[in-house]
């Protein structure tokens, strides 16, 4: 009886653990990578899709799988900067990372509703962070977003 609630046990939360992949501190570090050094990163990870957009503003790589998507947009301005935005559908997920920010000592600058959901931004040092809690509007399935930057 014990194996088999282990083995349920394993199939049901390694499943949603698989799709929490990075830290912030992991966020933050692919941030601050140029465009060479963070697909070599990514080589690391188990994402299945790939997808680059570029504009004459931006470059978005994207990379995503069955249960979270991250995309690095990169700035063509020198003076712009560039942002991670990691996504999934986990509200657990979601809700770690809001402890780890107070936990990590980020400061709430700003919350707003936004047609695309409810937004927090909270900042430390240079750091910005978002919490985006929206909606799918195809699927309407809940949707988590993190987005790192920096000023």
């Amino acid at each position: 009886m014990k194996f088999v609630f282990a083995f349920v046990f394993t199939i049901i939360f390694g499943s949603l653990v698989s799709a929490q992949l990075f830290s912030i501190e992991d966020l933050s570090k692919l941030n601050s990578m140029d465009e060479d050094n963070f697909q070599k990163e990514m080589t690391k990870y188990k994402f299945i899709g790939f997808d680059k957009i570029e504009s004459s503003k931006v470059k978005v790589i994207n990379y995503s799988d069955e249960n979270a998507s991250l995309a690095k947009e990169i700035a063509k301005n020198n003076n712009a900067t560039s942002k991670i935005t990691y996504s999934f559908e986990s509200k657990v997920f979601f809700d770690n990372y809001f402890k780890l920010i107070s936990e990590l000592k980020f400061q709430p600058v700003l919350q707003e509703q936004t047609a695309d959901g409810m937004v927090k931004h909270y900042k430390k040092g240079n750091q910005i962070l978002k919490l985006i809690d929206t909606q799918d509007p195809i699927t309407d399935v809940k949707i988590y977003r993190i987005e790192v930057s920096q000023e």
